[in-house]
């Protein structure tokens, strides 16, 4: 029997949507007074099904009665198994039509309910599976607004990428009156600018392109000043999912803090989502920005350098892979992210040969193990506005 439940409670999360009948197969009762939530059943109505429940209020004691089990037959048993995704986290299994559920260890949003019925009552062993979730409406609520919050957080986002590359486009507008001494002096300085890191190489006019990905060590960095000079929310969105990794643990093939790990500082960083790689192209343009007009100042302080890092269009990574070959060390590396959301080129550690061409692309929805960045620096050397 114990075999029979579990193949089968393996089976269920793999079922799809469309052979899944969503029709309310169970009937639930709450009580206001002591807080309870009473769950009936009927083993005949439950081969094989999913169901959700919505009571008004998250329950403090659970009560699964199964309306069709005779008290005194003790060849009919009922179990329930609170799941977790694939993994079995708790079971309690009755000779008798109550089930008392203790709900301590319960996550609403996530976990749902194995019900198994098993009746030996007539010539052969039957078995009846019916997976339930509870999601009581507080609980709803909470989803909802979250999903609002992930939603105003993604156009937020969207709304300050835009506004920064508008303004830098103006920024490249042609400066009115300017006198040939002003035009030579801006192409000197054009001439001398020494970005911080040096590792890039020119993809065109006053554009360059970082030589390496962004590794552990750049992150860390970049966290380091988020922790000092931002809210505990801005740093702990930057942080990597690296849960990415959970499937590469299980055959040791990668240290399990590849990110903090100092053996992997030259590493790429991974597990980053694409809003996150935006908004460190944001900052890092603004802290270079910041460093390069401070060690300039004195030379040419009538003049202002602007410099914007975004991701690489797909058009220059290909550029820069032809002419540097960006791609050769793809195959022990990562793919990386274009500037638009979803396509990344080169290939990585998970890709064959064929795949890590520099014509072919990767797709992406999520942060990846095998996908990184680098960033395009491009500069704009202007007159300051308010000198004569």
């Amino acid at each position: 029997m114990k075999n029979i439940f579990f193949v089968a409670f393996l089976f269920l999360p793999f079922l799809s949507y469309s052979q899944i009948s969503l029709t309310a197969l169970s009937s639930f009762e709450e009580n206001v007074q002591d807080s309870s939530l009473t769950i009936f059943l009927k083993s005949s109505n439950t081969e094989h099904k999913r169901d959700t429940i919505y009571p008004k209020e998250i329950p403090k004691k659970l009560f699964f009665i199964f309306e069709d089990i005779d008290s005194t037959n003790r060849r009919s048993y009922a179990g329930v198994t609170l799941a977790r995704g694939r993994r079995a986290i708790n079971t309690f299994r009755a000779r008798t039509n109550r089930l008392i559920f203790p709900i301590q260890y319960v996550i609403w949003q996530t976990d749902f309910f194995v019900i198994e019925v098993e009746d030996t009552s007539k010539d052969s062993t039957q078995v009846f599976l019916q997976s339930i979730q509870i999601l009581p409406k507080p609980i709803l609520d909470e989803i909802k607004a979250k999903k609002e919050e992930i939603i105003q957080d993604s156009l937020n986002r969207i709304a300050a990428i835009e506004h920064h590359k508008n303004h830098f486009e103006k920024l490249k507008e042609p400066q009115e009156n300017l006198t040939e001494k002003d035009k030579k002096k801006i192409a000197k300085i054009y001439s001398k600018i020494k970005l911080t890191d040096g590792y890039k190489t020119k993809i065109g006019n006053h554009k360059l392109i970082d030589k390496g990905e962004i590794a552990n060590i750049h992150w860390v960095e970049y966290l380091h000043f988020l922790l000092e000079d931002s809210s505990t929310e801005q740093y702990l969105n930057a942080l990597p999912d690296t849960t990415i990794w959970n499937k590469f643990y299980q055959n040791d093939t990668v240290d399990y803090h590849y990110f903090r790990n100092p053996v992997y500082k030259d590493f790429p960083v991974v597990g980053i989502t694409y809003e996150q790689a935006q908004k460190y192209c944001i900052w890092r343009g603004n802290m270079d920005t910041k460093t390069v007009n401070e060690k300039m100042r004195k030379k040419y302080k009538d003049y202002e350098i602007i410099l914007r890092y975004t991701l690489p269009t797909k058009e220059e990574w290909e550029y820069a892979a032809k002419k540097y070959d960006l791609n050769k060390n793809s195959k022990s590396n990562v793919a990386e992210m274009t500037f638009k959301k979803g396509i990344a080129k080169g290939g990585s550690f998970v890709h064959t040969l064929e795949e890590c061409a520099a014509d072919r692309v990767q797709v992406y929805d999520s942060p990846q193990a095998w996908l990184g960045f680098r960033c395009v620096t491009e500069v704009v050397v202007r007159k300051k506005e308010d000198v004569e």
